[in-house]
């Protein structure tokens, strides 16, 4: 059973940590550690974001084992994986579950990463791509 918990929530402009949303356009909350990943949804103009944290509020860490329950949530949800990307905190993650995440997203080049740390990162879709935006 998946000790880390990610759920849906309706708050596109501010998804908290361990949550998920889809919309037109979307923003976590502030990031210190965490890491972020937004996909296009196919056949839509809309992205799919998903807030994880290290640690949880419950103390459950987020390991390699929960990233087929992360990569569940996308394909359940029509993420466009190749269009994915993932944003954050990232020199604070162990290099195992990034590079899953760049695997999944098949983005070997790293062309859709930004490592900005701190701050806020938000996304909308314009065309078939996803477009990423980060406030310090």
């Amino acid at each position: 059973m998946n000790t880390y918990p990610v759920t849906q929530t309706t708050d596109l402009l501010a998804i908290a940590e361990c949550k998920y949303a889809i919309g037109a356009k979307l923003k976590f909350t502030k990031f210190t550690s965490c890491l972020g990943l937004f996909c296009k949804v196919n056949g839509k103009d809309e992205v799919i974001g998903i807030h994880l944290v290290l640690v949880d509020g419950n103390h459950h860490e987020f390991t390699i084992a929960d990233v087929p329950d992360i990569q569940k949530i996308l394909t359940d949800n029509n993420a466009q994986l190749d269009t994915g990307w993932v944003v954050g905190c990232l020199d604070n993650w162990p290099g195992d579950i990034k590079n899953s995440f760049y695997q999944m997203f098949e983005d070997a080049e790293g062309e859709r990463i930004m490592n900005s740390g701190a701050g806020w990162y938000s996304a909308t879709v314009a065309g078939s791509n996803v477009v990423v935006n980060f406030e310090a």
